[in-house]
C-alpha cells in the first residue's frame, strides 16, 4: 500500500524531500539488521535505515505477526532515476528508472 500526496505528482509519495527509510512497527516484535548494526524493536518504536543502507527485518514473535509500515523516499529516489525494488525475496532486483529523464 502506497500513501500518495497529490503534490508530489508522478513521483507517488507524501514528500518530496525526505532520504530516509522511516520504520514504524505497528504490531508484534524483533530486530533489523541495518548495515550490520542489531536494531531490537517492539510495537510502537520507529527506527530508520539511511539511503542505500543494506538492511533486513526478523519477527521474533511466536505468537503474532510483525507489521511494519515503511516510509521511504520514493519521490527523492524517483527523480534521481534511483528507485529499485527487490521482492520477492530471493529474486533479483529490478530497477525502476524513468528512460528519458528529461520528463
Amino acid at each position: 500500500m502506497s500513501l500518495i500526496h497529490h503534490d508530489t505528482g508522478e513521483a507517488y509519495g507524501t514528500s518530496s524531500t525526505m532520504n530516509v527509510a522511516l520504520n514504524l512497527v505497528f504490531q508484534g516484535e524483533g530486530f533489523s539488521i541495518v548495515d550490520g548494526e542489531k536494531i531490537e524493536w517492539e510495537k510502537g518504536d520507529l527506527f530508520l535505515a539511511p539511503p542505500w543502507s543494506a538492511h533486513e527485518h526478523c519477527n521474533t514473535s511466536e505468537t503474532e505477526d510483525a507489521i511494519i509500515f515503511t516510509f521511504q523516499d520514493v519521490p527523492v529516489l524517483t527523480s534521481m532515476g534511483t528507485w529499485f525494488l527487490e521482492e520477492p525475496v530471493g529474486s533479483a532486483p529490478r530497477h525502476v528508472v524513468r528512460k528519458d529523464m528529461s520528463k
